[in-house]
């Protein structure tokens, strides 16, 4: 069974050192009324978002990132595809871009 967030907060809560106490908080959001319900989790020090992972946002970097490349048709080719495919994860993580989920 899935953990509670607010369970999982109030640890998260727990760890953070008392001179971080009140500036780091942890955040998980969901858009209800998306067509597939995704939002994001993220951590903000003194207000700012510090790191970010939302689905969505990956998903539009990559396929950005994917457009600079030939993709290829073939049924062959799958494997050239899924490299084009991991390369521009791994360029969208280095850009800071997450999933939520793993």
């Amino acid at each position: 069974m899935a953990r509670r967030w607010s369970k999982a907060k109030q640890q998260l809560d727990q760890l953070i050192c008392a001179t971080l106490k009140n500036r780091v908080h942890f955040h998980v959001t969901a858009y209800r009324k998306a067509h597939d319900q995704m939002g994001r989790a993220f951590i903000t020090v003194d207000g700012k978002d510090i790191f970010s992972m939302c689905t969505l946002a990956v998903i539009n970097k990559t396929a950005e990132i994917e457009s600079r490349f030939e993709r290829v048709r073939g049924v062959e080719d799958v494997l050239v595809n899924r490299r084009i495919h991991d390369e521009a994860l791994q360029e969208a993580n280095g850009d800071g871009y997450f999933f939520k989920y793993a």
